[in-house]
């Protein structure tokens, strides 16, 4: 199998995975959704918003376009603001979509935004090359196409581990999302 391939199927899995995840969320009564849940961006809807932003921003570096200044702000911020504290009763990231259809509609539109875009590389894209891009004027070159492609498709399966301890911390059991059962 082909790097390319790889990433493909990963692509693909990401999609069956959020799909899964999404179904297996509305069973999750509201207060515990956007409750806090020791993650790093507070809660079970902030992670979520973190991925659609996180998609959104690679979606718009991968096609060459001006990346949207409101979804760079989201990174801008010292760490003592970028991540949930103890005590923080909201964090901004909550508040990018917020409502939680919305946010489910916006993480299924994006992961297949990312599956649609492997999807159409050609069998033969350099993926040892460089992948330059450009971000507030600036050019930035990441060392590895394969490798840009392989962490925007493997970063859901970050998150979506650290909802389904919160969906264990809460009760709820999670969903099996295991890749090799996706392969089933």
């Amino acid at each position: 199998m082909s790097l390319l391939d790889a990433i493909r199927r990963y692509a693909r899995y990401n999609v069956w995975a959020t799909d899964r995840l999404l179904a297996a969320l509305q069973a999750l009564p509201d207060d515990k959704y956007h409750g806090h849940a020791s993650l790093c961006f507070r809660s079970i809807h902030g992670t979520l918003n973190h991925l659609v932003l996180a998609d959104q921003l690679w979606l718009s570096r991968f096609k060459g376009v001006d990346q949207d200044e409101r979804i760079l702000s989201y990174w801008d911020r010292p760490d003592t603001v970028l991540y949930a504290k103890p005590d923080d009763e909201r964090i901004y990231w909550e508040d990018n979509i917020p409502s939680r259809d919305g946010v489910a509609d916006a993480i299924r539109i994006s992961t297949s935004a990312i599956l649609e875009f492997v999807e159409g590389l050609p069998d033969d894209v350099n993926l040892g090359g460089p992948f330059t891009y450009k971000r507030r004027g600036a050019m930035v070159t990441k060392p590895h196409m394969g490798a840009v492609l392989m962490h925007v498709v493997n970063h859901g399966t970050h998150h979506r581990g650290q909802i389904t301890a919160a969906c264990t911390q809460f009760g709820l059991p999670p969903p099996s999302l295991d890749f090799i059962y996706y392969l089933q």
